[in-house]
This record gives C-alpha cells, structure tokens and sequence, in this order.
C-alpha cells in the first residue's frame, strides 16, 4: 500500500507540533516526518526542521522565507518516504507552499488545518515554553536590560513611583527586542487573526479541520487532535472513501449545533446578500412556530401539523428524554427545480442525515460543518439565557457535546468547517468563498 502526504497548517500556537509529537508515539499509525530544512539551528528534538547552512533552488525544489528564517523542501524525498507506504507530516505556515505542494502532489496529499481558541495569556505562555532553555541576550541587549533593572531596583522606592512607570514602559520595549523570536506577543497575537484570514479566504484548499479547543476541559496531552487526525488518516488507507470530485450546482448540507449561528448565516442567505447566489431550500417542522423561524427557510405547521405533499424527504431531530423530537421536511420536487436551473443551495439538517443525502443526491452533495469559537462558559451562558427550562437548556448542552464528538468520529465525511468567529462577517465570506469555488471549479 502507497503511503500518502499530509500537510498540517495554522496559526502560531494552535497545535501543529503537539499533535506530530503525539502521533509519532502512535506507532500503528507508520508516521514519518517530512524532510524539511532551514537556516535557523534546531530547537529541541521535537522541532520539525533540519538545520542547512546553504538552501538554495537547484538542490531544493521549493525555497522560501519566513519569520527572517529560509526553509528548503526536497520534492523527491517525501515521494521515496510515499512510495515506502508511510503517512508522511509536514507542518506548513506559509500558504503559498501549501498550494504549491497541494498541487505537486495531487491526490497524494491532504492539507489539515489546525484551528484553535488560543488567546493572548495562552501565546505567552507557549512562547516562554518554546524559547527559555534558548534564551541567551547578546553583549547590547545584556547592557540594556542590566541599566533597566538597576533603575527598576532603585524606582521601587515608595517615592518614585513617576520613575517606576517610566523605568517599566521603557523596560517594555527593551524587551521585545530581546525576544528570541523578535516579535512581540501583540504581534504574534495579530499574525493569528492574519492566518485565520487567510483560511477563510482560502477554505476550498483546506481538505479537513483538526478542532482544537478542548484546552481547559481534561483533554489530555492533545488526545481530541489525534483522535481526528486518526480518523482522517483512515479515510485515505480506503481509497474508495476518499472525497471525490462535486458535480454543480451543488447541494450544501449543513450541520451544527444549537447556537453557533447557522440562523444568522441561512438569514444572511435567504434574504440578504446571498439571495441571488444560492438557494436556501425551504423546510417544514412539526413543531410550534418560533420568532426566527424564516431566516432559515423554516415553516412551522405545528406538532400536529400534516406535511404538504411535495415535502417527502424527511428526518427527526432533537428526540431525546426532554426533547420529544421534532420532524422536518423538504421537497425534492424543489430540489430539482434548484438543480435543473443550475442554482447552489443549502439546507440545514444532521448528520444522522449524511447517507440519506448522499445516497439521493450521490456527488452532488456538499457537507458541511458549522463550528463556533465560544469557551464552554459561553455556551452554557447562552444556553440558560435561551431555553424556558434547565432541563432544556442541559440537554441542548449536552447535545452540543454530542455533536462535537461526532464530528470528531466523522470529521473524514465533512467536505469543509465553516468557522463562526467574533467577526461575523468572517462566516459569511466562508461561504461564499465556498459558493464561488464550487461555481467555477466544478463540471
């Protein structure tokens, strides 16, 4: 069996190394690490790289520059490791590679993006970790921080505190010059928000998302990561599984949880600015009507209510001890008209759904999954603020946890992560990015 390319990108700090570190301990898992090369010496054993004095084009096949440092890829070194049969990981941070090795290699490699609820405390924290065994200031930097300190050692006196601050905003800034890594943690801080850009401008070229945000709740040493990194891995042992190649228009099928915000994404959608870019496919519920039921296309017909007709495709949701479920219903007759008219379209449903979808529909499906950015506290906030009852607002929480697990065990099937931030005009530029690729690059 032929091995295969798998390239882990994101922002700083998001997790690339801690999951290679872990899966290289998997040893059913016959990971190697890509050959990668750069100018910068070596950091620790875990670190990715090997250092050479001299990478130029001609012995390398892609050359570049980043964070002041040059890095060198052979091309035929990780096809002599794939055609050993490994699972080959390279960790990225440079897009423009990314594509480049994406498009090298073809079917033989899949690009994963590590996404994750790192905030500024946590980015210290990572770069104290990373570079204090490191940590050696040179002869200017030496001086510097010893005049500061001595004038912070006298400034502490009750008397002077007008010194203190002026000692401890120069302090600062002498400071950030002596960071191993020349940057400050503001600045590292903003390059994330700019990587998570760049997915959202470029989320076609990501083949699956790694979730990265069991950070305070017990997951230990990154075993949520390497579960899903398991399971993709096992997707492309079975080729027969693997994605393949949509037919437009497509038909997007979305999955997510209570309150990650598909109700303003399918509104956006419906009657904003995506009305004339794709079809929300209208869905009957039995069940009471509620205040924002049309931003999704949704008709409630009450617990009782009879489905029209043409509203054959249906499923149950929410049928739990609390919940007793809900029915919905769509019209393949409108599907049809969507699909003959050559118009995209979108309907909110579960994964319980997928084969049903996929079974109908074969490649013309679309899946995709809907994550927010929230802590667990802020879930459970809005949670408690938005169900009439505890009990409900427990199950939806539970029911959250579900999801997520799920995904987890499923992550292989989902063709995209659409990523709801603090921004949302992040998650509206997701899909229409999504809209415009599937429009052009499809047959």
């Amino acid at each position: 069996m032929k091995g295969h390319l798998y390239i882990l990108t994101g922002a700083s700090g998001s997790g690339k190394t801690e999951l290679l570190i872990n899966l290289l301990k998997e040893k059913d898992l016959n990971i190697e690490k890509a050959p990668k090369y750069a100018s910068r010496e070596k950091r620790n054993s875990n670190d990715d790289i090997n250092h050479a004095d001299d990478i130029e084009v001609g012995k390398y096949d892609v050359v570049y520059n980043l964070n002041k440092e040059r890095y060198g890829i052979i091309f035929s070194e990780i096809d002599k490791l794939i055609e050993e049969g490994k699972n080959v990981f390279i960790i990225l941070s440079y897009i423009r590679v990314v594509k480049e090795l994406k498009e090298r290699f073809q079917n033989k490699v899949t690009v994963i993006y590590i996404s994750s609820a790192i905030d500024v405390e946590r980015l210290k924290k990572i770069q104290f970790d990373r570079y204090k065994a490191s940590f050696k200031p040179d002869e200017e930097q030496t001086r510097r921080l010893e005049l500061q300190f001595k004038r912070l050692k006298s400034a502490t006196n009750i008397a002077k505190w007008d010194s203190l601050f002026e000692c401890m905003n120069e302090l600062n800034e002498d400071w950030k010059t002596v960071l191993p890594m020349f940057e400050s943690t503001e600045v590292r801080a903003s390059k994330i928000r700019d990587f998570h850009k760049t997915y959202l401008d470029n989320i076609h070229v990501f083949d699956h998302v790694i979730l990265n945000y069991k950070i305070d709740t017990g997951d230990i040493k990154g075993f949520d990561m390497v579960r899903q990194a398991r399971n993709i891995i096992a997707c492309y042992n079975k080729p027969e599984e693997s994605k393949k190649s949509k037919s437009k228009p497509v038909i997007f099928v979305l999955a997510a949880a209570s309150g990650t915000g598909k109700g303003i994404l399918m509104e956006t959608l419906n009657i904003c600015i995506g009305k004339d870019k794709i079809h929300v496919v209208t869905k009957q519920a039995k069940r009471e009507a509620k205040k924002n039921d049309k931003r999704d296309g949704l008709v409630a017909i009450g617990r009782n209510g009879i489905f029209s007709s043409e509203f054959d495709i249906k499923w149950t949701f929410h049928n739990d001890d609390i919940f007793q479920g809900t029915e919905y219903a769509i019209s393949s007759e409108e599907v049809k008209r969507n699909t003959d008219s050559a118009t995209p379209q979108i309907v909110v449903s579960n994964m319980r759904q997928f084969g049903m979808f996929r079974e109908k529909y074969q490649n013309r499906i679309v899946f995709l999954y809907l994550h927010a950015l929230r802590s667990k506290e802020d879930v459970e906030a809005y949670q408690y603020a938005n169900n009439p009852t505890k009990e409900e607002a427990e199950s939806r929480i539970s029911e959250i946890e579900n999801m997520y697990a799920q995904y987890i065990e499923r992550i292989s099937e989902f063709d995209h992560v659409l990523l709801n931030t603090a921004y949302p005009e992040d998650l509206y530029e997701q899909i229409f990015t999504l809209i415009e690729f599937y429009n052009l690059n499809h047959k």
